[in-house]
């Protein structure tokens, strides 16, 4: 077969990217790529021929909603384009629409070498489906037609295509205007205003054409530039980035993310490490973005985490730490996890752990770093063998401090030890508890590392959450407050295709829909507060 389909691509991960590609090199010839759903019209809109089939991974997909307008946009202006969706949600009823509407919907989970082309190919056109079965050209600027010598007419293309039309079900959450933007062509609709469908019906009227249908075919043909067996081992690759073994872990992440491991350590106790991490993995949580906060296992003290949650209320039935399973199992199981607000929270266990060796904390940070985010929380427990062990495995370790002069006094040589340890390592500060009385030239020159971010003080809030067993981030005026400092942090973990949805949110357009409409400034917020 010759490369006759164009293909538009949007990705997150140019590995994926390439594999894609490389897939599809029999089927079609790639057209544009963009690494964003963010300027996708403009783009789509800026070619001169509209794609035939647009693949799109989920994990570009910021909701369903925004999915949706595109899909219209795209389907009004050009009914023939097929859109490959690539899910990692199980199959439910908004993949079932799309594949009902003549897309093709294939799991993360199934893909293999082949699987996309002969999807394609093989791809029927169902009694519900809206795509033609001949090309229609999408309206798109032209050059002005040229005109002959004696100017008393002008040569004009004219598209002969096979019409269909259907009445739509009102409750398809996925139906096109398919008014808007449409070619008038009067023979065919002359046609078409004698006919009254039925219910769900699909009535189609022949017009002569010249354009032959592909038969559909699952035959796949051989890949240019690598073999079934090549491709197979590529894909592999992809799906774990991060080898590990089943008998270690078997838990199941999407791991087409490129991974991070942040440790968040207190430089002295009660500095805000706890507070940090988990109200930032609320943020990302809330995002979409898989994140997993945990927290080192340690003979004299139990989980932090089971309280600040609120354990004996809040965890899942049959619940069981990964510290637990590890030791009593040397695996872990998804069914007994605790994932809320989005977020894959994995407490050490309740009781301090006796016997817990530095294998067990390997298969723990391990099973850790499956997720695309994991945040540590170390707090102030940085001396510890198992701790240091985890710092020195982290791709960044953040430093917890207040303005307290005289705590910060006290363990500045704290830094300057953690440097020696662990050279090269990507290390930054984060200022907790900020206020406008600190004089932040003499903290910055104090501390000596990258400033990350300052997180205001919100005084007795903290505390009045803590009891009630929720977050800061749960209450709406403060999370309004934390959301701007917390923006640095989320460019520093994640994609930044990612990064510029959650500042979208959390950013100007926020601001313009209202979302900060009742927001102070931190000074006068801190004069005003009542707690």
């Amino acid at each position: 077969m010759n490369q006759n389909q164009l293909l538009f691509l949007v990705y997150d991960d140019s590995d994926f990217a390439e594999w894609i590609e490389d897939e599809l090199a029999e089927y079609g010839r790639l057209i544009r790529s963009i690494d964003s759903l963010d300027f996708f019209i403009p783009q789509w809109s800026s070619i001169d021929s509209a794609a035939d089939v647009i693949i799109i991974p989920e994990t570009v997909i910021k909701t369903d909603e925004s999915f949706l307008k595109i899909y219209q946009t795209v389907r009004s202006g050009s009914p023939e384009t097929v859109f490959l969706l690539i899910y990692f949600r199980a199959k439910d009823e908004f993949t079932t629409k799309l594949e009902e509407d003549g897309n093709v919907c294939v799991s993360f989970d199934d893909l293999d070498a082949g699987l996309l082309e002969a999807r394609l190919r093989g791809r029927k056109l169902s009694s519900k489906s809206t795509i033609r079965q001949a090309k229609i050209q999408r309206p798109h600027p032209v050059e002005p037609a040229m005109e002959d010598k004696n100017n008393d007419t002008k040569k004009t293309d004219k598209a002969e295509v096979l019409q269909t039309v259907e009445k739509f079900d009102d409750k398809s959450p996925i139906e096109p205007d398919m008014n808007e933007n449409r070619e008038y062509i009067p023979e065919i609709q002359a046609k078409n205003d004698d006919l009254v469908p039925g219910e769900n019906e699909l009535v189609v009227t022949k017009v002569e054409t010249s354009i032959k249908m592909e038969q559909p075919s699952t035959d796949v043909k051989p890949k240019k530039g690598r073999t079934a067996e090549e491709q197979k081992v590529k894909l592999q690759k992809i799906k774990e980035r991060i080898v590990i073994e089943e008998k270690i872990v078997t838990v199941h992440v999407p791991v087409h993310f490129n991974s991070i491991l942040v440790s968040v350590v207190s430089l002295y106790p009660r500095a805000g490490a706890t507070f940090v991490t988990a109200n930032f993995a609320r943020m990302l949580g809330e995002n979409k973005v898989p994140v997993a906060v945990f927290e080192p296992v340690l003979s004299n003290i139990g989980s932090t985490y089971y309280e600040l949650m609120h354990g004996e209320t809040n965890a899942p039935k049959d619940w069981k730490s990964w510290a637990e399973q590890i030791q009593k199992n040397g695996y872990i199981t998804n069914e007994r996890s605790w994932v809320s607000h989005g977020v894959n929270w994995i407490p050490a266990n309740v009781n301090p752990t006796e016997n817990w060796t530095d294998d067990q904390t390997m298969q723990l940070l391990l099973a850790a770093k499956r997720f695309p985010v994991a945040l540590c929380d170390i707090s102030s427990h940085y001396q510890e063998s198992q701790c240091k062990k985890i710092l020195s495995m982290s791709d960044e370790i953040w430093i917890v401090t207040d303005g307290d002069p005289i705590q910060l006094n006290h363990h500045l040589q704290q830094i300057d030890s953690l440097k020696n340890e662990f050279p090269g390592k990507q290390m930054r500060v984060i200022g907790n508890k900020w206020g406008s009385y600190i004089k932040q030239n003499e903290w910055k020159d104090a501390v000596a590392l990258p400033s990350l971010t300052q997180i205001p003080d919100l005084g007795g809030a903290v505390l009045k959450h803590a009891w009630e067993g929720t977050l800061p981030w749960d209450d709406s005026k403060m999370k309004n407050l934390l959301s701007v400092p917390f923006r640095p942090m989320a460019r520093a973990v994640i994609a930044k295709e990612m990064y510029a949805l959650m500042k979208k949110q959390y950013g100007i357009v926020a601001k313009m829909k209202g979302l900060f409409s009742q927001m102070k400034s931190l000074e006068d917020e801190s004069k005003t507060r009542t707690y």
